[in-house]
């Protein structure tokens, strides 16, 4: 159907066509194209006998067959909305009962009695008995949005996968369905032509202006440099997760339903809607079972953007997180007829975090229990929150470039990098009981500058090679509640590390009349690393929480090496590595540790 002519929107979408893409497997081809179908089987068998027995031990045969096609379609196609996706399905089945007799003695069947069962019997082929189902559909819409497309890009895509399995042996229990899909939508907001429908026109000021040039040229340098900390671009996502669980399913599994009926067939198994996950019902239920459902959702939305604050040297990058979700577990008993008549059990776990601006000091952080363990849970929760957290603020990574220019730096470096990394994040999980009751299960704060400082230094050339130097700083703090133990866990890790290089090529050494060129590299690493964990106490009586030092340790590692290349096919490297552990003020758990190892690897490739 040419939609372009029939509901016309100018010549950017006058060839824009809709196809007959509808759940009907006698329309497919209307609308599909790179159509594939697979098929494969697997028989194997197994015989042994142990040499102390004279009898053979029982024989273990396998005889599985999958089958499954798929196709790509489309809907709409260069339209304001294009609509095309791709379809896979695959179904496991087992065709181990054709290998031997119906009897309980089991005998092994001839090939032409089991190739008579499956082919041309009843059917083109009898794959046997179905064993699991698997389908997966993709929806990729695409927007093409006049006047809007100038202004931000606009993406989604959609999946699902819908599964069945048949966990039944002798009697019918019914079958396990379930789904998981995914959403993923995202939008580039160009936000640099959004600002050109208020930006006045330069040649109207300048011809209208009549202050002075200097002011003019002092007011537009403040503005040019306030707009160097605002982002041309910002990027956002979202992405949403579902995972449905459902046992004791009556009816076949679901084909019939999603290719050959318009309206749901409870013989067919699950709907249409259901196995495309726009529903959470998936039909009839099993008698006189206890089944229990599952549900899992998770969101996640997340913005980020670039911004080159007052010079192109300093470039940073921003951005924001934010996770909420929540698990869901049922349990009911059916009735004679499927029907739930009574809930057995229930079960809520929520989560949520985000990234917030630096986290409160523990140290300073007070709270007196009362003795009421259930309003002491959610007062040293909300007070957890209040005080060590932070408001939401997006996480950083700046790096400086070009520092070498500076006078000091120009004498030596050919190229100087400066690197500071932040973030930080609040996580919470809340358990709900049968009776709807929250209880907060975990509360943390964790800050993280990884670098808080670093430096990378390319050195000018010198003794005819290549020095390069790279210096770390790197600090972590966390901060974890447990409510229900009135106890505030820490750890503190700070580490640094240095980390130099130097190397020549080339360079030639006289051996046995030869003149070869080889290469050499020298490196150096040391590094130092604490960890310092604290437990805070509270008990009922004081605010001023019991301190609990932990295991604290302090690593110090020195690593140098030479690596030696005579030829592609000739390589040598002496290695060397200090390890020293020690343990931190007031610490007595920490065994005083250290060890060296040191060793040569001699590599001579032979072709």
């Amino acid at each position: 159907l040419s939609i372009g002519k029939l509901i016309p929107l100018g010549a950017e979408y006058e060839n824009a066509k809709m196809y007959f893409a509808l759940p009907f497997i006698p329309l497919a081809p209307l609308f599909s194209k790179n159509f594939g179908a697979t098929t494969d089987f697997n028989r194997t068998r197994d015989e042994r006998r142990q040499r102390q027995l004279d009898f053979d031990d029982p024989t273990s045969r396998i005889f599985n067959a999958n089958r499954g096609f798929s196709f790509d379609w489309k809907f709409i196609e260069n339209w304001v909305v294009d609509l095309t996706g791709n379809y896979r399905f695959r179904v496991g089945s087992d065709l181990t009962p054709f290998e031997t007799t119906g009897d309980s003695i089991r005998i092994q069947r001839s090939n032409s009695e089991v190739f008579g069962d499956i082919f041309f019997n009843d059917a083109l082929i009898n794959f046997g008995r179905d064993l699991d189902y698997s389908q997966t559909t993709t929806f990729n819409p695409k927007f093409n949005i006049p006047f809007l497309k100038k202004y931000m890009d606009i993406n989604m895509s959609y999946n699902v996968t819908y599964g069945w399995r048949n966990p039944n042996s002798t009697d019918n229990i019914g079958y396990n369905v379930g789904y998981a899909n995914n959403l993923t939508a995202s939008t580039n907001l160009r936000l640099n032509e959004f600002f050109k429908l208020f930006s006045p026109d330069k040649s109207m000021i300048k011809a209208g202006s009549s202050t002075d040039d200097r002011e003019g040229q002092s007011l537009g340098e403040i503005l040019g440099l306030i707009t160097t900390f605002i982002p041309k671009t910002i990027n956002a996502t979202f992405t949403q997760t579902n995972t449905v669980a459902n046992p004791g399913v009556l009816g076949r599994p679901g084909f019939g339903n999603f290719w050959l009926e318009f309206s749901r067939n409870p013989d067919f198994g699950p709907s249409r809607m259901y196995q495309l996950g726009f529903t959470q019902s998936p039909g009839e239920r099993a008698p006189n079972l206890n089944i229990t459902d599952n549900l899992n959702l998770l969101n996640d939305l997340s913005f980020s953007s670039t911004i080159n604050p007052i010079t192109e040297s300093i470039r940073m990058n921003l951005t924001f997180k934010k996770k909420w979700g929540f698990d869901n577990t049922r349990s009911y008993n059916t009735g004679e007829f499927g029907e739930f008549i009574v809930q057995t059990n229930k079960s809520t776990n929520m989560a949520n975090s985000n990234s917030i601006f630096f986290i409160g000091d523990v140290e300073e952080f007070r709270f007196q229990p009362s003795g009421n363990s259930s309003q002491d849970i959610r007062n040293f929760s909300d007070q957890f929150k209040n005080e060590l957290s932070a408001f939401p603020f997006p996480n950083w990574t700046v790096a400086i470039t070009g520092v070498e220019k500076f006078p000091f730096f120009s004498q030596f470096a050919s190229s100087v990098t400066i690197e500071n990394s932040f973030i930080s994040e609040y996580t919470e999980r809340i358990s709900v009981d049968r009776f709807d009751v929250e209880n907060p299960s975990t509360q943390s704060v964790r800050q993280s500058f990884s670098p808080l400082f670093g430096i990378n230094v390319t050195f000018k050339e010198a003794f005819g090679g290549n020095l390069s130097a790279i210096l770390r700083y790197n600090t972590t703090k966390e901060n974890r509640l447990e409510p229900s133990t009135n106890l505030i866990r820490t750890t503190n890790n700070s580490d640094w590390s240095l980390n130099l290089n130097f190397s020549k090529a080339g360079f030639e050494i006289p051996l046995f009349g030869l003149s070869l060129k080889n290469d050499i590299t020298f490196a150096l690493t040391v590094s130092k690393n604490i960890n310092n964990p604290i437990d805070f106490r509270f008990i009922p009586g004081g605010s001023i929480p019991e301190k609990l030092e932990g295991n604290g340790s302090s690593i110090m590692t020195i690593n140098p090496s030479i690596q030696y290349s005579l030829s592609q096919r000739v390589q040598m490297q002496l290695f060397f590595k200090n390890i020293r552990t020690e343990p931190t003020v007031g610490n007595a758990s920490t065994v005083p540790n250290t060890s060296n190892e040191g060793g040569l690897n001699i590599r001579i490739a032979i072709q």
